[in-house]
């Protein structure tokens, strides 16, 4: 199939609508606080606990796509998007990984873009540093053939060649969003679009013009 990917979420539903994601791995649920005016994102997706949690949507063919999506990390564990989903042992990570909470606001640990094959992480790329794990940063992932692109708050912090996952499948799958051991990890206001661009020079321009002006 070659139709256009568009597919977003913002999670502003009650309980009882249909949810589109499908819940792989761990523990998942809509995430309200009970006055929408305290919070920029009122209407989130939530993960808790011990272990590995990955939530997907989309189809199992999509290809040469960008997503982004709004993640707090939370004081503990990991958690970031993932890219080219084909179950729960195969897929692409970008992801934030806590390694030591210094106070509610600080947190050392590391950027990473990890690829899953047959459930062994390989991690293709890392950036250490501190973030603040109680705010919310942009993240996105761009499969553009067999390369990948990641980006924080509109800018690129990895490219990398993929490799054949354990099906000897090359990049192509749902979208996810993943944690592990989260304490409270969030995401909101999930985006996905088709890209034509095969081979990238300036990926924050190219998600620009996919998704339009960083809100």
């Amino acid at each position: 199939p070659s139709s256009s990917i568009s597919f977003s979420d913002d999670f502003m539903r009650s309980d009882s609508t249909k949810d589109e994601w499908v819940k792989g791995a761990g523990n998942w649920k809509l995430d309200r606080i009970p006055n929408p005016t305290w919070s920029v994102s009122p209407f989130r997706y939530r993960c808790d606990g011990e272990g590995t949690h990955l939530a997907s949507t989309g189809y199992w063919f999509w290809s040469n796509y960008a997503v982004r999506a709004a993640v707090r990390p939370g004081s503990s564990g990991g958690a970031g998007i993932a890219a080219s989903v084909r179950d729960v042992k195969n897929f692409v990570i970008f992801r934030w990984q806590n390694e030591a909470a210094l106070d509610p606001r600080r947190a050392n640990g590391a950027l990473q873009l990890v690829q899953v094959v047959s459930g062994n992480e390989v991690v293709l790329a890392e950036k250490r540093g501190q973030i603040d794990p109680s705010q919310w940063y942009e993240f996105s992932l761009a499969l553009a053939g067999q390369n990948v692109y990641a980006l924080v708050d509109g800018y690129e912090v990895f490219r990398h060649s993929l490799n054949q996952d354990g099906k000897g499948h090359w990049p192509l799958g749902k979208v996810g969003l993943w944690a592990s051991n989260a304490d409270a990890a969030l995401f909101d206001d999930v985006h996905v679009k088709s890209m034509s661009a095969l081979k990238i020079d300036d990926s924050a321009a190219e998600l620009k013009s996919v998704f339009g002006p960083r809100k």
